[in-house]
């Protein structure tokens, strides 16, 4: 795959390109400086990352966990935030279904 720029990946995964930089910022998504070219781009591997990012948070993954998940490549890591987040989920429904019966 060849390197792609910050507006090919925006559109191809619906994502703006203000996510992205706001991605980099916070270390998630890193991109490439190609030479004498003022917009970043990104090789095959953030692609990768990126895809993954975004399935982590539709899976309403919050940023800080998801950069957990990423940063410790072992799945005891990613065991426990998906353990927390599903717990969430299920203090969410049981409140949803408290609020549905009035």
């Amino acid at each position: 795959m060849e390197i792609q720029t910050i507006s090919q990946i925006s559109k191809a995964f619906n994502v703006s390109t203000r996510t992205l930089r706001y991605y980099e910022q916070i270390g998630l998504l890193p991109s490439v400086k190609k030479e004498n070219y003022a917009y970043r781009t990104y090789e095959e591997k953030a692609v990768l990352r990126l895809q993954q990012i975004i399935i982590l948070r539709k899976l309403r993954i919050p940023l800080k966990q998801i950069a957990e998940i990423l940063q410790n490549e072992d799945s005891v890591t990613a065991i426990e935030v998906f353990r927390k987040s599903i717990a969430e989920i299920d203090d969410e429904m049981t409140a949803l279904s408290t609020i549905s019966r009035f």
